[in-house]
């Protein structure tokens, strides 16, 4: 699964053009992360955790803005 994962992400970065790091220009269509991202300097996907039973860890996520949290200054991610 990893490795058809791998081969798709490939063939997509042979076909992408971005002037931008959050928007991404394809032949069949435009994806555009600016869209998802908050601009109050908060993470638009805060403390998540991943269901890993050894994994105590949370993340926060904001695409294509920074944010500050916890130890974290300037971000895009954070882990804590």
């Amino acid at each position: 699964m990893i490795l058809q994962y791998s081969i798709l992400f490939l063939l997509l970065v042979n076909y992408c053009v971005a002037d931008n790091p959050c928007i991404y220009y394809f032949p069949q269509g435009v994806i555009n992360l600016t869209t998802i991202g908050l601009v109050n300097s908060q993470p638009r996907f805060k403390d998540v955790r991943i269901i890993i039973p050894s994994e105590q860890y949370k993340y926060s996520y904001n695409p294509c803005y920074s944010f500050t949290e916890r130890g974290c200054q300037n971000v895009a991610a954070c882990q804590s």
